[in-house]
């Protein structure tokens, strides 16, 4: 019974976490081309983009999938064939990195 509870919880956080992604993509390609908003949400999308990039190549397939694709830590571990711990560690790194390097950015 445990078991079934814990996959429905997992199915509507996945579910709760492509919406918001969704609604996060939409809301940086949105608005119209000249207007301040966008200008600054292409800034921030750049920012984001240049600091994934700066991250190893397991660490970016981690974020990308965890927070793009709405993966979540088991589904990830089954695609890349990763320990379950392994992916949680890359994720914690690789976000940890990426405050850090967006901090720094946003200093500039």
């Amino acid at each position: 019974f445990r078991i079934v509870v814990n996959l429905c919880i997992d199915e509507k956080r996945r579910a709760q976490r492509s919406k918001t992604m969704a609604k996060t993509y939409e809301y940086l390609r949105s608005s119209t081309k000249d207007s301040p908003d966008n200008h600054e949400r292409m800034e921030t999308a750049a920012a984001v983009r240049q600091a994934i990039g700066k991250l190893n190549q397991r660490q970016q397939r981690a974020v990308v999938l965890h927070r793009i694709k709405g993966l979540s830590h088991a589904e990830i571990s089954k695609k890349t064939g990763w320990s379950r711990s392994s992916v949680e560690s890359l994720l914690v790194r690789a976000y940890r990195k990426l405050r850090k390097e967006l901090i720094n950015i946003s200093k500039l």
